[in-house]
């Protein structure tokens, strides 16, 4: 049996190489984005991972949040080095809804869609 998460988030270091890979951009809609429960409390708490600083300093260069309201915690888990980067799937917009029905279908019921990948040079966007 597979283990079922009750929730997940993307890594910003991670969706680096996906950007600067297929020169995109990614605009991420961070209200979308499921959250660990708790996972933002330990953030609070200090319970923050050595190796986010190096994700940080790593991906900050292209990730844009100039259009956003997240806070600084919302940051600090988004540079998380604990996330699974296989979590996030980019496919054709067209393709979206019926992947989406499919993998909720099959037992995954948090999947959801958190942003669009569009043209333009390597960024990531967080709205």
């Amino acid at each position: 049996m597979a283990h079922q998460p009750e929730a997940c988030y993307v890594s910003c270091s991670m969706n680096v190489e996906l950007a600067l890979g297929s020169n995109v951009e990614l605009r991420i809609d961070t209200a979308a984005i499921p959250v660990l429960h708790g996972a933002l409390d330990a953030i609070r708490l200090g319970c923050i991972p050595g190796g986010l600083f190096a994700n940080r300093e790593f991906a900050e260069c292209i990730v844009n949040t100039e259009s956003s309201n997240i806070s600084d915690d919302w940051r600090t888990l988004l540079f998380d080095p604990q996330t699974a980067g296989g979590l996030l799937v980019s496919v054709r917009a067209e393709h979206a809804d019926a992947l989406m029905s499919e993998l909720q279908a099959a037992g995954y019921p948090n999947t959801c869609r958190i942003g669009e990948v569009l043209a333009g040079r390597p960024l990531i966007s967080l709205v």
